[in-house]
């Protein structure tokens, strides 16, 4: 999958925009490189935005990566409700927040940037 991490200059926030079809390798250098920028950018609020996604990995796949996420960085991922991918969007927020991450999905930019902005401890 093709994606983009860029500051929000603004908010402080990284944005992650990500299109196409998702493998667990691809997921791996992502969060590679989104652990990287915000060491650089010395932040752990993380906006992803995967509601251009075409196809992700299997929930088993989705399992392992979303339970290795590092748990100092906080993550607000907007996605398509209306995909045929949202249930499981919806089992990666479930895994995740059952291993201690902080996470929400939302269905639209600005109601996760809100929610990030107002996380506590959130700039590092």
């Amino acid at each position: 999958m093709a994606y983009t991490i860029s500051v929000n200059p603004e908010h402080h926030i990284l944005e992650v925009v990500t299109w196409g079809e998702e493998t667990p390798e691809s997921l791996e250098q992502q969060l590679k490189d989104v652990v990287e920028t915000s060491e650089k950018e010395k932040t752990n609020k993380v906006l992803i935005d995967v509601s251009k996604g075409e196809k992700i990995p299997s929930a088993t796949d989705l399992y392992f990566f979303m339970s290795t996420l590092p748990r100092n960085l906080i993550y607000a991922m907007v996605f398509d409700d209306g995909k045929g991918t949202a249930s499981d969007i919806k089992f990666s927020e479930t895994v995740s927040k059952n291993v201690g991450i902080q996470i929400n999905l939302f269905n639209n930019k600005t109601a996760a940037i809100k929610w990030l902005v107002e996380r506590k401890g959130a700039s590092t």
